[in-house]
């Protein structure tokens, strides 16, 4: 999880789901509002939403979803 730096900062686009794919995985904004952006997105699965809510609740702004990175908790994992 990453809160928030000042190099992220121009990554934030509010009112959609935002991923970048990076050299080393995928990078995700997490909205401030989840419910409002799970409303306004319902084509988001359940799964990222629940990671979503758990970063935010760590304070911080981004996901970096990585091969090679720890699994956290129950959070879902995929194969990559």
């Amino acid at each position: 999880m990453i809160r928030h730096h000042r190099y992220l900062h121009g990554l934030r686009y509010p009112g959609r789901t935002c991923t970048y794919h990076l050299t080393y995985g995928w990078l995700m904004w997490v909205p401030a509002d989840l419910q409002a952006h799970a409303v306004g997105n319902p084509d988001v699965p359940p799964e990222v939403l629940a990671i979503a809510r758990y970063a935010r609740g760590l304070g911080c702004d981004h996901v970096l979803f990585e091969a090679n990175a720890d699994q956290v908790g129950d959070l879902s994992t995929w194969d990559w």
